[in-house]
């Protein structure tokens, strides 16, 4: 049936990295972050990395730069506000969400993606949580997001929450594709990682710019659900198609349409020159869903 067994065994949620600036949407993903390993039974761990001079825009050798004594008691003042503030974040999940859940935190120093990326390598977390800045400041800093270009860089699944959602039961979610052929591995991948869970899942499948007549719909309709069992094994696979243009938009109102809770959607990494020009799907979609979105990594283009 398509199952790739080694997907199955490897990807389970025993451990959630978050990064944090203690901002207001990076703290709700903390908080719907210690919800999801409640219920799972995952451990998590906290990060905050403080930009050294570099990260900064303080060189030795900048015009503007202040002395580095200057910076580093600057550093080690800011380390201490940073230690307080994720003192009283640790007990604020324990008093809510995280009760019963074991949680740590680290303060790092360095470029945060650069960071991140070593942390995910060492602690080979099973997924990535990651608030997303409201959608205002998301589209003025689109490029230097933390959270968008983190897809980039870490091979763990990755989970943004949107600045307002709150965690509930994941009861459905859709697994939206924009590839000719469904990649069998993502859905074992999905299945595996949600298997504490168990939710419903549906399938979209969009095609940009292309236009149907209802006969040809059903029949591409009926194409997508046969090639879904013959990957999952699912008797009546629930399937649709969205075609035509804006389609990123028609699939934020189908979730509401579908009462789902949650978004997969899978990355194909490119090369640096494609994606400054070509943003991928997954990054859009990060700043325009209301619902959170799950990343899976899939291969290099």
């Amino acid at each position: 049936m398509g199952t790739s067994y080694f997907w199955v065994k490897q990807i389970t949620m025993k451990r959630i990295l978050v990064p944090t600036d203690f901002s207001a949407h990076s703290t709700n993903a903390c908080h719907y972050a210690a919800a999801l390993a409640k219920v799972t039974g995952a451990k998590m761990r906290l990060v905050h990395v403080i930009p050294q001079p570099s990260a900064v825009g303080v060189t030795p050798d900048a015009p503007y730069a202040a002395p580095l004594e200057d910076y580093f008691y600057f550093l080690e003042k800011l380390e201490g506000q940073d230690k307080l503030a994720f003192e009283s974040l640790y007990q604020e999940l324990k008093a809510q969400e995280a009760d019963g859940v074991e949680v740590e935190y680290a303060i790092l120093h360095g470029e945060p993606v650069t960071e991140l990326e070593v942390v995910c390598e060492n602690y080979q977390p099973d997924l990535v949580v990651v608030g997303v800045k409201p959608r205002s400041e998301a589209y003025r800093f689109f490029i230097g997001s933390v959270a968008s270009r983190l897809i980039n860089h870490v091979n763990a699944p990755l989970l943004a929450i949107p600045p307002y959602a709150k965690f509930d039961p994941i009861e459905h979610c859709i697994f939206a594709s924009d590839y000719d052929i469904i990649d069998g591995n993502a859905l074992d991948q999905l299945r595996a990682l949600l298997s504490p869970i168990g939710p419903k899942i549906s399938y979209v499948h969009m095609m940009e710019g292309a236009t149907f007549y209802h006969e040809e719909l059903e029949e591409a309709k009926a194409e997508l659900q046969e090639h879904i069992q013959s990957l999952t094994g699912e008797i009546d696979p629930e399937a649709q198609l969205i075609s035509g243009d804006d389609l990123l938009h028609k699939l934020d109102g189908l979730l509401d349409h579908k009462n789902t809770d949650l978004l997969v959607f899978v990355h194909v990494k490119h090369g640096f020159f494609f994606r400054l020009f070509n943003p991928s799907l997954s990054k859009q979609m990060m700043f325009i869903t209301h619902k959170p979105l799950l990343i899976l990594q899939g291969g290099k283009a």
